[in-house]
């Protein structure tokens, strides 16, 4: 997914505007400071969105940690962050994007890099989650750095 840095200027640049004034999210605003968990959900995927999210309050420190945000994008353009209601957004981008419409559930977690690292049809576990992100180089040195500032 490489092509996501080109996706999110296109957000940036185009910024869909309409009468209500209603924007695109733009993930740039992400990128290098969180890991995003994109969880796209359509009319029958509730119960595995409401498993993300429970996922999520389950293990918040965990989350949090890791720099994890959840972005929830549903049927008629409800939008949360990390639970938190977003009005005057537009997720239609992002769905089309990850393709989206082909399924009933679809999570997908992308790196502080913005690329795709994982994407499932069903809610991703912790483990699963944090298994993937403490293997990654970055996560790596953030524990380093983590230990280091212990020791001082």
């Amino acid at each position: 997914m490489k092509n996501l840095i080109t996706f999110v200027s296109i957000i940036i640049m185009s910024a869909f505007l309409t009468s209500n004034e209603v924007s695109a999210i733009d993930l740039s605003k992400y990128r290098w400071k969180n890991r995003l968990i994109i969880s796209l959900i359509s009319e029958s995927g509730y119960s595995e969105s409401q498993q993300q999210s429970k996922n999520r309050d389950i293990e918040l420190n965990g989350w949090n940690e890791r720099d994890l945000v959840l972005i929830e994008l549903g049927p008629k353009n409800i939008i949360k962050i990390n639970g938190i209601s977003k009005n005057n957004m537009n997720s239609e981008n992002l769905k089309n994007y990850f393709s989206a419409e082909k399924y009933s559930y679809l999570s997908i977690i992308l790196g502080k890099d913005g690329n795709e690292k994982l994407r499932s049809q069903k809610a991703i576990s912790n483990k699963t989650i944090f298994e993937l992100i403490d293997s990654m180089p970055m996560r790596k040195q953030e524990i380093k750095n983590q230990k280091f500032n212990l020791l001082k």
